[in-house]
């Protein structure tokens, strides 16, 4: 605001001079003593904008005796506010103070503080009438008007980088005194001009000491931050140590780090005397500790198997061996060294990772020891079970053998029903027999499996006409759902899975009643196929179903009256497993069971390999085959047996008998005499059967001679075997007299074409 409005006269005292920054030529001396005063208070002020100015005007005030303020540009840029006034006489300071503005206004009635804020030039009022601006003043000050009101008046720009930041104004308010000249006005310019250097100065200092204390705090709070991770980064690092030390402390683990050449222990967890009973304190002061700890053969390995690394460039090595407890046993450790390098890649030291297995060791020991056990026994039990094969198949061979003989001859009636029971107790003795042997060679792991594709309708029309005559003799009606030309193929052994068949079959036939009904069918099952024969039988309780495949569990069927051995299901498990398949049951009491087999199932090859039936001709010789005299040598050791081929030689009239209980004297009879037929027992007392063979088929004069092979226990494999070494037959003990009658009328027949 401005203190009134006053009305110049033209040609009155308000002049208008050029600003200028530096002192004019010829100042009075008065002049530059004030600009050096004022200069030095401001220059001892503060940094900030109310020390400047509070300087500034007090002292420019003081020296000349007269009043002087300062308003500074307010914060929108057109307005001025009051920064500082001074007035020696308190009365006079009372009385601006008091004053709603500072400097009155022109005619005009612009301002004429805001003309030099607005032009940037100075105004000198030589003389200014008090009641210029009585009317913009409170009526209580009227009375102080006319005695301190100005009486002249000077107001400079404050400029910097030639823009205005306010005004300086210097006024004469004694009516006696002199008015201000241009000397006053060039004082005024020039303090007006330090003025706004040294505000610009100190806002600058205000500025940079706010950001130095801004950066300082800034600093302090990161600094305390930082103190504050710090302390969290260390409290957590004490944290973690005290987790890693306790850690290993109850680990089973055991870590240490030795030097490479000689095992000296630089590092040992707490938990090694827990471990190897030795405190850490005595591991760290014992050189070569763990080289004098380990067994010398294992210390020989390890020390290989980590030069061995470090020539490859590996980083670590794994090893399992034994160290030395304080108690004096041996503890086994497994072992996970890392190679430690330096900068040149040589090994300096090793860090291990050990953890106790001794207990796994001796767990493996003991399994071990089981598992050769087992395997003793089992070999103890297979070789029992063949030395019994052959022993119970030797009596077997004259039970039925003349047995046979005897149902050739004309008996009576009551002869006839006991010859029967002697050849179906003896049969069914070598069913028994041959599962038992059948099971013991799976148990073992010696049973020969051959898979290959097998046509699913053509195994069971196979079985299905085996079983006929059982069906047809209890008046069961057998059903076959499979088509003849149904094409689907199961990955199996063809016998085996024929002999499996051919038991669930039986079965079904035997447990159904007197004109039941048999049912075969097949699903397929992802990939798999299963194979079900159900019966219209009695049906199996829950309770039993899971002791069907237990060897002789026959649930009471021996009361039945029903034959069996109850092996059957039994060995068909363990076959149908073997063949990478499964069997199952399911039943119900009073309507009948289903057994079913599942197989693999896979496609069938675009062109099917056609398999031969085996079949051994019956048709008798004739003609020529009694035309001549033919001799037949038998290499057997057991005289029963002798006794029976020399019965049933007795039916073809023109074969002679040659004998010989041992393999020698056998070679020697085949050498000599050329029979037209050998047979050959395969379990001689000097020389086995398969090296009489290859002697047999070695010597140019027996060569050609036919060998049927007889054997106890005539395996799969066996069978193979002797037939690739060129036997013309092979057949099992027991003899089945009819089929050794067709070979030998066979054989006979060909030697005389």
């Amino acid at each position: 605001m401005d203190l009134g409005t006053s009305k110049t006269q033209p040609g009155g005292d308000l002049r208008t001079l050029p600003a200028t920054a530096e002192p004019l030529d010829g100042s009075p001396g008065w002049v530059a003593t004030v600009l050096a005063e004022v200069f030095a208070a401001v220059g001892r002020a503060g940094s900030s904008d109310e020390a400047v100015t509070s300087a500034a005007v007090e002292r420019t005030a003081d020296l000349l005796g007269d009043s002087c303020a300062i308003l500074l540009r307010a914060d929108d840029g057109r307005a001025l506010k009051p920064a500082a006034c001074h007035d020696p006489d308190p009365e006079v300071r009372t009385f601006i103070q008091a004053l709603p503005a500072l400097v009155p206004s022109i005619g005009d009635g612009a301002s004429l503080t805001r003309r030099v804020l607005e032009t940037g030039q100075p105004i000198l009022m030589t003389r200014v009438d008090p009641e210029q601006v009585r009317s913009s003043i409170r009526a209580e000050l009227w009375p102080a008007l006319h005695r301190f009101g100005p009486r002249s008046l000077i107001l400079a720009p404050l400029r910097v980088d030639g823009r205005s930041i306010g005004v300086l104004y210097l006024s004469r308010h004694r009516a006696d005194g002199p008015p201000y000249g241009e000397a006053e006005q060039q004082l005024a310019q020039e303090v007006a001009g330090q003025v706004a250097h040294a505000l610009v100065r100190a806002r600058h200092a205000a500025d940079l000491e706010a950001r130095y204390h801004r950066l300082e705090r800034e600093v302090r709070e990161l600094r305390a931050g930082a103190q504050q991770r710090v302390m969290e980064r260390a409290a957590a690092a004490r944290e973690a140590e005290a987790f890693f030390e306790s850690l290993v402390a109850t680990s089973p683990i055991l870590i240490w780090r030795a030097d490479a050449e000689d095992l000296t222990p630089t590092y040992i967890s707490p938990n090694v005397e827990r471990v190897l009973g030795y405190p850490a304190d005595e591991v760290m002061l014992t050189e070569a500790f763990w080289k004098a700890q380990m067994h010398p053969s294992d210390y020989a390995r390890f020390r290989a198997a980590v030069d061995e690394a470090d020539r490859q460039g590996e980083p670590q090595v794994e090893s399992e061996c034994c160290v030395l407890h304080k108690d004096g046993s041996y503890r086994w450790l497994y072992l996970v060294t890392v190679l430690e390098r330096d900068q040149v890649g040589s090994v300096r030291s090793l860090i291990g990772m050990g953890m106790d297995i001794s207990g796994r060791k001796a767990v493996e020991a003991t399994l071990d020891q089981a598992r050769l056990d087992a395997e003793r026994a089992n070999q103890a039990k297979s070789e029992f079970l063949s030395r019994m094969s052959h022993e119970l198949r030797t009596p077997l061979n004259a039970v039925l053998g003349f047995a046979q003989l005897l149902e050739m001859d004309p008996l009576s009636p009551e002869q006839q029903e006991s010859l029967g029971y002697i050849l179906k107790a003896g049969r069914h003795l070598l069913d028994l027999i041959n599962e038992v042997l059948d099971i013991a060679r799976i148990e073992a792991g010696r049973l020969s499996i051959t898979p290959e594709p097998v046509s699913l309708s053509e195994v069971t029309r196979e079985a299905l006409a085996l079983t006929a005559p059982l069906a047809a003799e209890r008046a069961v009606h057998v059903r076959c759902e499979v088509a003849d030309d149904d094409a689907h193929c199961v990955l199996a052994d063809r016998q085996r899975l024929k002999q499996v068949l051919l038991n669930l079959l039986s079965n079904a036939v035997k447990y159904n009643r007197v004109g039941g009904e048999v049912a075969v069918c097949y699903e397929t099952l992802q990939g798999r196929v299963r194979i079900r024969v159900t019966d219209t039988g009695p049906g199996i309780p829950p309770d039993k179903q899971q002791r069907l495949f237990i060897p002789f569990e026959r649930l009471g069927t021996v009361q039945g009256g029903v034959e069996g051995t109850g092996l059957g299901l039994a060995l068909s498990r363990r076959l149908t497993e073997a063949m990478g398949g499964a069997v199952g049951v399911e039943s119900q009491v009073g309507q009948g069971s289903t057994f079913w087999v599942e197989l693999p199932l896979i496609e069938t090859p675009e062109t099917a390999r056609e398999r031969p039936v085996e079949e051994i001709r019956t048709r008798p010789a004739v003609g020529r085959a009694h035309e001549r005299s033919h001799s037949v040598l038998y290499i057997e050791d057991n005289l029963s047996h002798l006794e029976l081929i020399e019965q049933l030689l007795t039916r073809r009239p023109g074969v002679r008998l040659l004998s010989a209980m041992q393999g020698r004297i056998g070679l020697n009879l085949a050498r000599e005499h050329r029979p037209d037929l050998i047979l050959l027992d395969m379990h001689l007392p000097d020389v086995p059967g398969s090296e009489i063979l290859h002697r047999l088929q070695a010597d140019l004069r027996t060569r050609l001679i036919p060998v049927v092979a007889l054997s106890s226990d005539p395996s799969p494999e066996q069978v193979e075997r002797l037939l690739a070494s060129g036997a013309h037959a092979c057949l099992a003990k027991p003899i089945d007299v009819k089929e050794l009658m067709a070979i030998l009328d066979q054989a006979l027949r060909l030697r005389i074409e």
